[in-house]
């Protein structure tokens, strides 16, 4: 009924569009052209303008340029809207071409194709934007002048496509460019004026810094990547190339996520086991499910809880979407959003995905008639396609023992859920309309996939060969190749080695390959994603734990990273699986009974590190202790910085690892944090000539544990373990890390600053250093910490004045004499004592006539 409502509604539209149209045309003068479409009422032909665009116009060789081709007006009115309605067409001007005479006389005409429009994996040749542009970037290679000139062969609209039987159309005149853009090239590469080939530059980001990154920054896309998905991506790499990555143990900040620890009593050394991972990072924020019906965002650089939504999450997702939209603002932006999806082997998956808006939680979609039988499930960040797998341990085929009834491939699309209006997006919320297509992956064969007892399929897209690889996990040996564009089944091999697979994610392999697996007597063995064949075959390790299933890979530019059980981590070439390298040793320890740490907990990489945890083996109880973090050095397997907590990666971006101890219910953030640096000096002027201390103190001001000495990169796993480890009883309590160098210098009556020394700052965080300045006047004095790989710069000032030298030395000048002389004491008692005597003696005299 809706539809048929919403029909009537579309064909009195277009009846009123077609009233107004034909009077329009009723009414023009004889003589104004009008091409048309044999069976077709014409429309006005219109008028086109086609010109070229340079930026920069001026290079040096090997210097990209962007070529900007612009035929205006673009295509509008109501033939043009129909004709936009169309999924799959972008309704720009088709056919445009580019002449380029080069600076020895050579010419090349082509049609290249639109940056934008490739984006959305549309890629035709001379095809422009809907607004009439079409952008493309070209890279001169000769010295000399270039010209650039374009052309537009005309084109017709019609509305076909939003009413057939309105039969009108308009003509598009053919133009050409009126005046050529010219190239100027020189030898040099040109740079001026901070510009680096017509492109404001920007460079990166030496001190702290924060998300949203501003627009203006462009080249900082290579460093604030986000990590939006278990395993970075649909392959699983476990790498993010588009962040930095620490160098440094430094915990940023801790929070509890989780019942952990030891519960105490009467459960002895048993524990809670609570923490869960977090595997999604966008824009700053992480997100994780949180207590029981709901989910927490959480600030990266914080660790501030910013928000609770009901719900949970399983992965982010952000798509470049191509439409206009009728202000023609907002155009371009990327599309983001937090899934909530699910897969089970038994049949009991969520019948709804759901839809979150990141920024503050809220369910923007809920997606219903969702299989309940889908047993695998891989989405890619930037592609709307999602790959599915059905089947249902729970419904055996009573026919054929051990197989269950059904395996079938789907090839799911989100923007099948959605249809363009006009200028609005209308969705389904019916989970079918985004199937593409739906095939069986179950053979004839006595053999095939779906032959199990124990998981439903694995599903494993490999876009660089255009392969989705479809695989019987646990102990079982069959896999298939499916073209990926028509579902036609290309390979079949049921006699793969016997992989035990516990890890039903796979290991990270490349876009193209290969598909890895462990064959249980200590070898991996790949095989090409394209046929199906076994290519080569390398060692897992040192015998006898290497035969034990790995746990931990990364794959990163050619070569897949392995952990192990024998206490190493390998490198292999994907292409033949040669041993690039075996890391250091993670050291002998008689906690576990493999003689050593196993590298079995989680593995990611960034920035040339790898980021290995241990872990307790299948959660043994008690639970094996003093687990670490390893940074490995990704080029040469060394070790770069241990961490003794029992931190499991599981996600890096804007240079902060992510990951939690699971046992002890705690989520980290490793990586530089901000320092606060104060200094001072005397406030009485200091006579010139005299030596005065400068003092000051360099604190971590980072959120976990602010107002703490900052200590060196060489120290600060030891003091890491201290104020986060609970580790007082086993190291000395508290420890007493070196500090960090801290530089001095006063400024001079020219501006300009003179070094005055440099001190390191002792395990309290204080400094002091004496300095005796030359000449009198007023200092500034300048306190700086430059950063380290722990720890972010900071700088603070103070003063201080110094005056006169005290006089000393010389000739000796008599004292001027009083007007009044002043008597000293010793004087006054001596006349006082003369007084006396005289007194006594003259009282005497007397005495002595009377008798």
């Amino acid at each position: 009924m809706e539809k048929s409502k919403n029909k009537i509604k579309l064909m009195v539209t277009f009846a009123v569009i077609l009233l107004i149209t034909s009077g329009f045309i009723m009414v023009l003068p004889f003589g104004f052209a009008q091409t048309t479409l044999p069976g077709y009422t014409a429309m006005p032909d219109r008028d086109t303008w086609t010109e070229v665009g340079l930026s920069p116009d001026f290079v040096g060789i090997n210097q990209e340029i962007t070529v900007n081709i612009m035929t205006y007006p673009g295509p509008s009115g109501p033939t043009y809207e129909a004709q936009y309605l169309v999924p799959e067409i972008h309704g720009g001007f088709e056919g445009i071409s580019i002449t380029i005479k080069h600076p020895d006389g050579y010419e090349e005409t082509f049609m290249p194709i639109d940056e934008t429009i490739a984006q959305t994996g549309v890629e035709i040749p001379g095809t422009a934007q809907i607004v009439g542009h079409l952008q493309f970037r070209y890279t001169p290679t000769k010295v000399g002048q270039y010209t650039f000139t374009a052309s537009f062969p005309g084109d017709f609209y019609t509305t076909d496509n939003i009413y057939k039987p309105g039969k009108l159309s308009v003509y598009y005149k053919p133009s050409q460019s009126t005046k050529p853009a010219i190239l100027t090239v020189q030898e040099e590469k040109v740079i001026e004026a901070g510009l680096l080939t017509g492109w404001p530059w920007s460079p990166l980001p030496e001190g702290y810094w924060e998300e949203p990154v501003d627009t203006d920054n462009r080249e900082w896309h290579a460093i604030s990547g986000d990590w939006t998905q278990q395993g970075y991506n649909i392959e699983g790499s476990n790498y993010n190339p588009y962040s930095t990555a620490p160098n440094s143990p430094h915990i940023v900040w801790a929070t509890e996520v989780g019942m952990g620890g030891l519960p105490g009593g009467f459960f002895g050394s048993l524990p809670y086991d609570d923490g869960g991972n977090s595997y999604i990072i966008l824009e700053g924020r992480i997100y994780r499910s949180g207590r029981s019906g709901y989910f927490n965002c959480y600030d990266l650089r914080t660790g501030e809880l910013l928000w609770e939504a009901p719900g949970s999450v399983t992965l982010a997702q952000r798509l470049d979407p191509a439409y206009q939209t009728e202000a023609q603002l907002h155009e371009g932006g990327i599309s983001a959003w937090l899934w909530r999806v699910g897969a089970s082997r038994t049949g009991t998956g969520p019948d709804k995905w759901y839809r979150y808006d990141p920024y503050d939680g809220d369910l923007l979609q809920t997606i219903t008639n969702v299989p309940r039988d889908i047993s695998g499930l891989k989405f890619q960040d930037g592609s709307s396609i999602a790959w599915v797998v059905q089947s249902d341990l729970s419904k055996w085929n009573t026919t054929d023992p051990m197989k269950i009834p059904y395996a079938n491939l789907i090839k799911w699309d989100y923007n099948k859920m959605q249809t363009t209006v006009v200028y609005s997006n209308i969705y389904s919320n019916d989970w079918a309309d985004g199937i593409v297509w739906n095939v069986s992956v179950k053979t004839d064969d006595i053999v095939s996939v779906g032959d199990n007892n124990f998981r439903g399929l694995n599903v494993y897209p490999y876009w660089e060969a255009n392969v989705v690889v479809v695989k019987t996990p646990n102990a079982m040996q069959q896999s298939l190749g499916v073209d990926m564009d028509t579902g036609q089944i290309l390979w079949k091999n049921y006699n793969m080695v016997l992989d035990i697979d516990v890890r039903t994610e796979g290991v990270a392999t490349s876009p193209s390959g290969p598909l890895l697996k462990q064959d249980g007597g200590g070898h991996w063995v790949a095989y090409d994603v394209k046929t199906g064949r076994e290519i080569w075959k390398a060692p897992t390790g040192e015998l006898p734990w290497a035969l034990l299933p790995a746990y931990t890979f990364v794959y990163n530019n050619g070569v897949i990273f392995a952990g192990s059980y024998d206490g190493y981590v390998y490198a292999y070439n994907k292409d033949n699986g040669n041993v690039i390298w075996q890391s250091d040793y993670v050291g002998e320890q008689w906690e576990t009974i493999y003689g050593n740490q196993p590298f079995n907990g989680m593995a990611v990489g960034a920035d040339g590190k790898l980021y290995y945890s241990t872990d307790t083996t299948y959660r043994m109880m008690p639970r094996t202790r003093l687990h670490e973090l390893i940074c490995i050095d990704e080029y040469t397997g060394k070790f770069i910085w241990r961490l003794p907590i029992g931190i499991e990666a599981s996600s890096i971006a804007d240079g902060y690892v992510v990951g939690t101890d699971t046992e002890n219910g705690i989520m980290y953030a490793i990586g530089k944090g901000k320092t606060e640096i104060s200094v001072t000096a005397p406030d009485v002027a200091v006579p010139k000539g005299t030596a005065f201390t400068i003092k000051g103190s360099i604190m971590d001001m980072s959120p976990g544990t602010p107002n703490t000495p900052a200590v060196s990169d060489e120290d600060m796993s030891e003091w890491m373990d201290y104020m986060y480890g609970q580790n007082a009883t086993l190291l000395n309590n508290p420890p007493t890390p070196t500090g960090v160098p801290v530089k001095l210098s006063y400024q001079m009556a020219d501006g300009n600053w003179q070094d005055i020394g440099e001190v390191t700052s002792d395990a309290f965080g204080n400094f002091a250093l004496s300095w005796t300045p030359s000449a009198e006047g007023k200092y500034a004095i300048k306190a700086f910490f430059l950063g380290s790989e722990s720890y972010f710069s900071s700088a603070d000032t103070t003063y201080v004045t110094v005056g006169p030298a005290p006089t000393s030395g010389g000739d000796i000048e008599p004292e001027p004499t009083p007007e009044h002389p002043i008597i000293s004491t010793e004087l006054a008692i001596a006349i006082g004592v003369i007084v006396v005597a005289v007194v006594a003696a003259i009282g005497y005299v007397v005495y002595k006539r009377r008798k």
